[in-house]
C-alpha cells in the first residue's frame, strides 16, 4: 500500500492509545494533531476505550486491542499512574505486548508527573532543546501538542521501516532529562549546580571540625 507521499507503508498497522478518562481532553488534542501523518501517511488506526460500544465487555474489548496493537502511545499524568487498573492490567499488558511482539511503545508526557519510574530507557515525547518538557506546560500549548506528534511520527516511521533510525545520541540528548527547574513538578532526577555542591561540601566540613572540637 502506497501513502500520499508516495512511499510504502505496512498493511494493517494498528495503534492504541492508553490514557486517563481525566485526561480525555487532551489526548483528543494529542490524536487530532497526530491524525494527519498518523491516519493519512501511514494508515495508523488508533484505538482508544471511547470506541467500545454500548452492551460491549469493554475490558475484554480493550485487551484484545492490545493483543492485535502494534504502535502504543501511553499518555501518562499523576491521574495516568494513579490507577490501579492501568498499575495492575493494562501498563502491564503494553509492556508485555512490547517484549513479546516487539511493538512500539512511546510515552508521551501529559502533565508533570513521575513518569520516570514507568519508562526505563525509553524515549518519551516531547522532548524541547534536549529535554522532557510536559505538554501542559508549553507556551503556546498546542506547540506542545504539535512537537509530541512530530516526535511520535519520527518514531513510527523508523519502527515501520519507512525510514531508518539517527545514529545513537548520548543520554542527554534522548528525552529523558528532567524539564526546566521552574516546572511545578520534577520529571527526573535534580541537576545540580557546581555553586550547590560547595556549598554541600563546606558544610559537611564544618559539622565535621565542629565534632571533632577544631
Amino acid at each position: 500500500m502506497t501513502g500520499v507521499f508516495g512511499q510504502e507503508r505496512p498493511q494493517n498497522a494498528r495503534g492504541f492509545v492508553s490514557y486517563s478518562h481525566e485526561d480525555r481532553d487532551a489526548v483528543e488534542h494529542l490524536l487530532r494533531h497526530l491524525k494527519p501523518v498518523a491516519s493519512v501517511e501511514l494508515g495508523i488506526s488508533f484505538w482508544s476505550d471511547s470506541a467500545v460500544t454500548a452492551g460491549s465487555r469493554w475490558a475484554d474489548e480493550t485487551a484484545i486491542a492490545i493483543e492485535r496493537a502494534d504502535v502504543f502511545i501511553v499518555c501518562m499524568s499523576a491521574a495516568y499512574l494513579a490507577s490501579k487498573y492501568v498499575y495492575y492490567r493494562e501498563f502491564p499488558a503494553i509492556k508485555e505486548r512490547r517484549e513479546t511482539a516487539g511493538a512500539l511503545m512511546i510515552p508521551v508526557i501529559l502533565k508533570p508527573c513521575s513518569w520516570w519510574g514507568f519508562v526505563g530507557d525509553l524515549q518519551v515525547a516531547p522532548v524541547r532543546d534536549g529535554r522532557v518538557l510536559p505538554i501542559s506546560q508549553w507556551r503556546p500549548q498546542y506547540s506542545g501538542y504539535h512537537a509530541a506528534a512530530e516526535q511520535i511520527g519520527a518514531a513510527m516511521r523508523v519502527h515501520l521501516g519507512l525510514t531508518k533510525a539517527k545514529p545513537e545520541m548520548p543520554p542527554t540528548e534522548r528525552g529523558r532529562l528532567p524539564p526546566p527547574v521552574e516546572s511545578s513538578a520534577p520529571s527526573g532526577p535534580h541537576r545540580v549546580s557546581p555553586d550547590e555542591i560547595d556549598r554541600a561540601v563546606g558544610t559537611v566540613i564544618a559539622r565535621r571540625a565542629a565534632e571533632s572540637g577544631v
